[in-house]
C-alpha cells in the first residue's frame, strides 16, 4: 500500500521492468486504460535505455537508504493508548467518522472503538462509534441491492461513490453485529 497506492483503491500503476512506478492514477474506465497502455508502450518503446538508467539509479538510491532500529518495546496497553489517541486525533466529531475530506468507512478504527468501550466503559467511544455506523448507514446503503458503496465524497456522508467493496462491507457487518451485542440498536 505505501508503495503503490496512488490515492485509492483501486489504483491503476505501470512499473519498469525493475519494479519502479513509472506512472499511476486511481481507477480508470477501461477505454482509458487501454488508451493509457497503449501510450504506455510506445513511449517505453522510444525510452528504454532511459528507463533502465533511471532505474539504476532509483536502485542504486534505495540501497543507500539507512536501516531503522527495532522500536523500543511496549505493553499492549500503551500500544492501544497510542493508536486510540490517534485516532480520537482524526476523528470527525459532527459527522463521524475520520477526517475532514471525504469519508470512508474505517472498519479496523471503529472494532477497535467498540472493543475499547467493551473493556473501559468509555461511552464517548461507543457514542462515536455509533454515530459513525448511523451516517455510514444513512449516506452508503445502496437502497436497492443493499450493501455500502464504498465512500462518501462528502464529509457528511452524503455523497456517495457508487461502487463497492466487498472486504469493507463484510468488516462493517461485523462493526454493526457488535454494536448491536452493546446497544441493543
Amino acid at each position: 500500500n505505501d508503495r503503490y497506492n496512488q490515492g485509492g483503491w483501486p489504483s491503476t500503476i505501470i512499473l519498469s521492468d525493475k519494479g519502479f512506478v513509472v506512472h499511476g492514477a486511481t481507477y480508470l474506465p477501461p477505454p482509458a486504460l487501454k488508451e493509457l497502455l497503449k501510450q504506455a508502450k510506445d513511449w517505453y518503446d522510444q525510452n528504454r535505455k532511459r528507463v533502465s538508467d533511471a532505474a539504476e539509479v532509483l536502485a542504486a538510491e534505495a540501497s543507500r537508504t539507512p536501516s531503522f532500529a527495532a522500536p523500543e518495546p511496549h505493553s499492549i496497553k500503551d500500544f492501544t493508548g497510542e493508536i486510540m489517541a490517534d485516532i480520537m486525533k482524526n476523528a470527525d466529531k459532527q459527522y463521524g467518522g475520520f477526517g475532514t475530506g471525504a469519508k470512508f468507512p474505517q472498519p479496523d478504527a471503529v472494532s477497535l472503538l467498540l472493543a475499547q468501550h467493551y473493556f473501559t466503559a468509555d461511552e464517548a467511544l461507543l457514542q462515536f462509534a455509533e454515530k459513525t455506523l448511523q451516517n455510514m448507514s444513512e449516506g452508503l446503503l445502496d437502497p436497492e441491492e443493499g450493501g455500502l458503496f464504498r465512500y462518501s465524497l462528502s464529509p457528511e456522508w452524503n455523497m456517495p461513490h457508487y461502487e463497492k467493496h466487498l472486504a469493507v462491507n463484510a468488516e462493517s457487518l461485523q462493526n454493526y453485529l457488535d454494536a448491536f451485542r452493546l446497544t441493543g440498536k
